[in-house]
């Protein structure tokens, strides 16, 4: 039990420590990585509309275009290298 405890404790410290990272990103206008392969599985799949639609919301919370374009190059870039 006690164990199972624990682990609920860490649990809802990681959840902190994400939703924390978050709302930093969002402060500064960086993308989390979880937002740019979404958005790059959107690129994929020729789906326009909602590849417009998704990069309106994400500039709207405060992304500056040029990091978004910045981001999504090294994103892919990483991905090439296989890192």
């Amino acid at each position: 039990m006690e164990e199972n405890a624990h682990g609920d404790d860490v649990n809802q410290s990681n959840e902190k420590n994400a939703d924390a990272l978050e709302a930093g990103n969002e402060l500064v206008g960086v993308v989390s990585n979880e937002n740019l392969l979404e958005l790059l599985e959107l690129a994929m799949s020729s789906n326009t509309t909602e590849i417009v639609k998704r990069a309106r919301e994400l500039i709207e919370l405060g992304v500056y275009p040029m990091v978004l374009m910045s981001q999504m190059a090294t994103l892919i870039m990483d991905i090439i290298v296989g890192t």
